[in-house]
């Protein structure tokens, strides 16, 4: 869960950086084509926040990436079998993942083509999503609370 989390939120985050850079480059159809992507990718990933960010609300990549982390420390550094509240938030932590993960999945085989047929009609630079995992970056970051 977590090494899938955190390879969506690697790409999704160079992803808008590139659409960052194609938004001063685009206008008209596929300006507004740009900006679409753009806000569906914000309600996936959720906002960069900070003091004057905007108030995610909902299930982002950014926040539960943020909360299994917390949960998964919390049940690696006990003694004891994890508590029944434990298993209860890694089992919404889970389903809420499987939800952000399906949207973010359909993004990258409807919206980024689409998006890319239009930027090669305008001969500009395509959307390249990266490796979803760091080299060397191992499976084992996932903690089994059966």
């Amino acid at each position: 869960m977590m090494t899938e989390t955190s390879g969506a939120l690697r790409q999704g985050r160079a992803l808008r950086e590139q659409l960052g850079k194609l938004k001063g480059q685009a206008s008209g159809s596929l300006g507004e084509s740009i900006q679409a992507l753009d806000k569906k990718l914000s309600e996936i990933l959720g906002g960069p926040g900070g003091f004057f960010g905007a108030v995610l609300t909902g299930s982002t990549l950014t926040r539960l990436s943020g909360n299994v982390g917390t949960l998964y420390g919390d049940v690696d550094s006990a003694d004891a079998a994890p508590t029944a509240a434990q298993t209860k938030a890694v089992g919404e932590s889970e389903r809420d993942i499987t939800e952000v993960m399906k949207r973010w999945n359909e993004l990258k085989k409807k919206d980024i083509p689409s998006l890319n047929t239009q930027l090669r009609q305008a001969n500009l630079q395509e959307l390249r999503l990266g490796p979803e995992s760091q080299p060397g970056e191992a499976d084992s970051t996932e903690t089994n609370l059966d």
